[in-house]
């Protein structure tokens, strides 16, 4: 009888978010050569693997393989709006609170922030 290799759909990685992998395995990935990798792809994203290779003096051909296991294992492209684009400002918000009212803080600071973002839109 031959072996089948169980495949995992994209809402199933997606939906428990661990992209079919284990902690053991993750960490399997991280060595020294990976982290400088996953160092740079994270303050430069759109870095190519050209770039990329001459920068850390690694030969292309292993970069690309490393690079292709470190973005399917560790790491996950996403978009953010651009607010300064519009005039926007960004900043961060550090709470501190009570035991047990982080919940509700939050939703009292979210309803402000929409209240805010209404009045000045509408």
């Amino acid at each position: 009888m031959a072996r089948t290799k169980s495949i995992r759909t994209t809402a199933e990685v997606d939906r428990n978010g661990t992209f079919g992998y284990s902690p053991k395995q993750v960490l399997k990935v991280l060595d020294n050569i990976n982290i400088k990798i996953v160092s740079e792809l994270v303050r430069q994203p759109d870095m190519s693997s050209l770039a990329l290779s001459k920068k850390l003096d690694i030969p292309l051909s292993t970069l690309q393989r490393r690079r292709a296991r470190i973005e399917k294992v560790i790491l996950k492209k996403t978009y953010t709006f651009n607010y300064k684009a519009f005039g926007g400002r960004i900043g961060d918000l550090i709470v501190s609170v009570d035991k047990g009212k982080s919940k509700e803080i939050a939703m009292q600071e979210y309803i402000s922030l929409v209240e805010n973002l209404y009045t000045q839109y509408s």
